[in-house]
């Protein structure tokens, strides 16, 4: 490796909500760079690609929200983060309409899972797997199916404009 980044050195406060712990994920468009700091639990954000060893991040976003975050999505302007243990209980994602730029900023909502509301047959929340966007701007996930947005979801009661698949996840990940 060029890089290595494993974080900074203890705050003055003793945390160390800047260091990478247990990375799950990462997620770059060439300019910025976003990795899941799993442990900590945190995201920490990179305006820009580092060029030296251990360079800080420019924001980082913890929040009491956040269990185990493990996915990161964005097509630059909004942000997707899954978490296993969102809330310290449950599986969900976290959405930014707007790509974070201050520390610990607040998500515009929290969705359970692709269907939106409280499903009776979906005991736990969903993660979404593997977040992306396409050329045209359509936003698709895995989760326990293969779920497509024509557009960013608006609010968590947004649903999937289209689907594929029956119920492919199991334990911390897709089957």
């Amino acid at each position: 490796a060029d890089i290595s980044l494993k974080g900074s050195e203890k705050t003055s406060t003793g945390e160390q909500d800047r260091n990478i712990e247990w990375p799950w994920a990462v997620w770059t468009n060439g300019k910025k760079l976003v990795v899941t700091s799993t442990r900590s639990p945190s995201i920490l954000i990179w305006n820009t690609i580092p060029t030296k060893n251990n360079e800080e991040p420019d924001v980082v976003i913890k929040l009491d929200d956040f269990g185990t975050p493990r996915t990161i999505g964005s097509d630059g302007t909004n942000l997707i983060i899954g978490d296993h243990n969102a809330f310290k209980k449950d599986r969900g994602n976290f959405f930014w309409k707007t790509f974070p730029t201050q520390n610990n900023q607040k998500y515009d909502f929290f969705m359970k899972n692709a269907l939106g509301g409280d499903i009776s047959n979906i005991a736990t929340g969903e993660i979404m797997w593997g977040p992306t966007f396409t050329g045209e701007g359509k936003f698709i996930v895995l989760s326990d199916k293969i779920y497509i947005w024509n557009k960013f979801p608006e609010n968590e009661n947004d649903t999937p404009d289209f689907s594929i698949g029956d119920r492919m996840q199991g334990g911390d990940g897709s089957g």
